[in-house]
């Protein structure tokens, strides 16, 4: 019974090795972009159904952006796909001159500004205004701020976590006393609560060797 399943069964995995993946699944042609005369072609990707613009066997990799908000593989239009590869869009700058970025990534609608993402939900990145941007801007710094809450030159530092304000230096956390106000921490004092915590030891794998026994005759 074995032997009649798993022997066609394995000729299907081997066949399967040169499958194309942008190839599997509902790929669907939705028209070309008159700036590039690529064609535009909704398709399932890794996290789900996305656009595609571009071939994926030419020298030029294709760009990608996700499907309008409601849309589906088999509805969405030309127009729709078009306005999704506008993105990412410069909405303005910020006031010491950094341009804000506005698009949609994994995890929803955003704006970037360098290094710095922040979510803008439920904004839409096609049309948030400046002033909202900025606006969101501005309180993710006051975030990011308020978790800080101070470092040391050898990098030890004193933030404020999921589960309240704690103590790290990269390697070890160490979680402050509630009865301490963590902006009085020194680094003296951080040291020391640094030093009293044991570090959780790492678990090792243990590998068994085999061993071989030879009996012995009588």
């Amino acid at each position: 019974m074995l032997h009649g399943f798993y022997t066609p069964f394995h000729k299907l995995i081997k066949q399967s090795g040169g499958i194309d993946r942008s190839k599997v699944g509902a790929n669907r042609e939705v028209g070309i972009d008159p700036k590039t005369n690529k064609p535009i072609i909704a398709r399932f990707g890794r996290f789900g159904p996305m656009l595609q613009l571009g071939e994926t066997d030419g020298d030029e990799k294709p760009r990608f952006a996700p499907l309008p908000k409601g849309a589906k593989i088999e509805t969405v239009t030309l127009e729709q796909a078009l306005e999704m590869f506008k993105l990412p869009r410069i909405v303005g700058q910020t006031e010491d001159g950094q341009d804000i970025k506005a698009n949609i990534g994994r995890f929803g609608p955003y704006i970037q500004v360098g290094k710095l993402f922040v979510s803008i939900k439920p904004e839409d990145p096609h049309s948030i205004t400046l002033e909202k941007a900025r606006e969101l801007y501005a309180a993710k710094l006051e975030a990011e701020a308020a978790k800080n809450i101070a470092e040391f030159p050898d990098g030890v530092k004193v933030l404020n976590g999921r589960f309240g304000p704690y103590i790290t230096n990269g390697a070890k956390n160490v979680k402050i006393p509630k009865d301490t106000d963590p902006k009085t921490i020194t680094h003296e004092k951080a040291l020391e609560l640094l030093s009293a915590t044991t570090a959780k030891p790492t678990r090792k794998r243990v590998v068994k060797k085999a061993t071989k026994t030879s009996a012995k005759k009588k």
